[in-house]
């Protein structure tokens, strides 16, 4: 039963990161009325946190060497992964740039900083993808894996790695 929960959460997760993707407009068009995303924003802290307890409990049971793997590989993929998402973004700012000259012929600066924020929905492309999708995940199993569980393992000091 908790493996179905888990899998229905993750396959919402799944499916709020790939709508919040397809919100993004074509560099150089408008946007609309707002960012949709930001309703999904606002339940990934909930789900975030649904995750760790989840984790806590699937490895619970790990010898610490384990954990260690698991947190030192996980915690690896999270800093690479971010450093190609901060590259990838840099290239996607050039894009709306470009696109802004087609459209213009000429890059209004002061306007592409504005739509390059993070809530904006000129950039949900670059914050709500596959790779983000991934990252959330494993940091929620790095940070469950972490969190030490009260009342549980030896002498009742906790479980967890900390």
């Amino acid at each position: 039963m908790k493996m179905v929960i888990l899998i229905t959460v993750l396959l919402f997760t799944a499916i709020g990161f790939i709508f919040s993707n397809l919100m993004t407009p074509a560099p150089g068009s408008s946007s609309g009325n707002g960012n949709p995303a930001i309703l999904f924003v606002l339940l990934l802290p909930f789900i975030l946190f649904y995750l760790i307890v989840f984790w806590r409990g699937i490895f619970r049971e790990l010898s610490n060497k384990k954990k260690w793997i698991i947190v030192v590989a996980g915690s690896s993929y999270c800093a690479s992964a971010a450093m190609y998402q901060r590259w990838s973004f840099v290239r996607y700012v050039d894009e709306m740039r470009k696109g802004y000259k087609e459209q213009f012929g000429y890059v209004d600066e002061e306007y592409i900083q504005d739509i390059a924020v993070f809530l904006s929905i000129h950039v949900n492309n670059q914050f709500f993808n596959f790779n983000t999708f991934i990252v959330f995940v494993v940091l929620s199993v790095v940070i469950g894996v972490l969190v030490p569980l009260r009342g549980v393992g030896k002498n009742n000091k906790g479980g967890g790695v900390i």
